[in-house]
């Protein structure tokens, strides 16, 4: 009995020193509670009225005082329901051109946005995208490839846009969001005074790659040719018919046999079809020709090649290529802590440029931008397929290893820390 009451008297105790909060402090938190989900459900609010098909009044974008054709953003309604929402978060681009040829259509994969294709803040000129902050994520996270890609399509006189995905962990419904991306595109051909039947170009990256396939499945409108990224066929409807451009990294070991064959069904439909294999990158070069200065350039190279790996070896080679797979992160993140010109990055995978950067470097299972121009001429009809990469990069096909082709898709886990095979296996998504 002592004992027990011996327990319960400070809990008495404390109980009674606690103090209710105040009407003013539970005020405060009402306020701040309302405000946080203000801000959660202020991107499935709508910025577009529900009847904008009906008005066939055009507002393209116009260039500002500066001559730019800057990206807009908007909510728009559409008839189909994804994670308790009608509406479609949607990004688009006009290029700085008198004579548009099509629209360049991307899709992230899972865990990512259609922010993701744009910079919040212009790293040239500072401008502020200021509809980021409306948008799901609350912000644009420029991620360099989906950037780059969106810039030489421009380049070549495109219209660059996305939506993004919003079921569960930002994934796309297969079902459902080609229909939502069908009346995105048609808001964009609407809203810019497109030609109705303006040829559509589009390409994705994993989960985004295998949304190219629900997309001609689904009839997209306007939908031209697809061109999946680290993405095999998850199923066959028969019906396939586009060109389709497939870009596959070999080190996605489990993606070997998938993707082989999806060409070779393709083939046998009569589909024209090709295929690239994306090259590894030296670190510092892939960060200079995705805009980066030379002063950060030059800190990371040279902290990259002092970092101490996990694996009782040098985690690069002297000429900068990656040895071991990044997302085994700690070794590079831990040396590229404090360069200034990355104190802005967080690091955190699926919402670090650095992180994407590093992926794309190693050559696996990331969305590149590398190919975007061979992507356009291939869709346009004037293939090419030993036409020069920008950069002096090769483009020269890539094939599958013996191991990686007996052991697709189920490939065996690592053997020892530094097996290519295994931590290929640990890194697909």
């Amino acid at each position: 009995m002592r004992a027990v009451v011996a327990l319960v008297l400070p809990l008495i105790a404390g109980a009674l020193l606690m103090k209710k909060p105040s009407k003013a402090q539970l005020k405060e938190q009402e306020a701040r509670k309302a405000e946080r989900e203000k801000k959660r459900t202020k991107w499935m609010t709508a910025t577009v009225a529900k009847d904008w098909v009906k008005n066939t009044t055009a507002n393209p974008s116009v260039p500002d005082q500066k001559g730019i054709f800057r990206p807009r953003m908007e909510i728009v309604p559409t008839l189909y329901e994804v994670a308790g929402s009608k509406n479609v978060e949607v990004f688009w681009q006009r290029p700085n051109s008198t004579k548009i040829k099509g629209i360049f259509f991307g899709a992230t994969g899972c865990f990512h946005q259609g922010g993701d294709f744009f910079h919040q803040t212009d790293p040239v000129d500072q401008w502020e995208f200021e509809a980021c902050k409306g948008s799901k994520m609350m912000r644009c996270q420029g991620l360099p490839e989906n950037v780059w890609s969106f810039k030489y399509a421009m380049e070549r006189g495109y219209v660059v846009m996305t939506i993004t995905p919003q079921d569960k962990n930002s994934c796309w419904n297969h079902e459902l969001d080609p229909k939502r991306a069908d009346e995105a595109i048609k808001y964009v051909i609407q809203t810019e005074g497109l030609k109705k039947d303006i040829p559509l170009f589009a390409t994705g990256a994993s989960q985004g790659g295998y949304f190219m396939y629900d997309m001609q499945a689904k009839n997209v409108r306007n939908l031209q040719c697809i061109a999946p990224q680290c993405a095999e066929m998850k199923f066959k409807t028969g019906q396939e018919h586009l060109p389709t451009m497939v870009i596959w990294m070999p080190k996605d070991v489990n993606l070997t046999n998938p993707i082989r064959e999806s060409i070779e069904y393709l083939k046998s439909k009569k589909v024209r079809v090709t295929e690239r294999t994306p090259h590894a990158w030296k670190v510092h070069e892939l960060l200079k020709n995705r805009g980066y200065d030379e002063d950060t350039v030059k800190r990371v190279q040279d902290r990259l090649q002092h970092a101490q790996g996990g694996f009782g070896h040098r985690p690069m080679t002297k000429g900068g290529h990656i040895i071991d797979h990044p997302g085994t992160d700690l070794w590079w993140t831990r040396a590229l802590d404090k360069v200034p010109g990355l104190l802005d990055d967080t690091f955190v995978k699926d919402h670090s440029r650095m992180h994407h950067l590093m992926q794309v470097a190693y050559a696996e299972h990331e969305y590149t931008a590398e190919y975007t121009d061979h992507i356009l001429d291939f869709c346009e009809g004037h293939e090419d397929k030993k036409a020069p990469l920008r950069f002096n990069r090769p483009s020269e096909l890539i094939y599958a290893s013996q191991e990686a082709i007996r052991c697709s898709p189920n490939c065996p886990p690592p053997k020892k820390p530094n097996d290519a095979v295994g931590l290929a296996f640990k890194a697909v998504r």
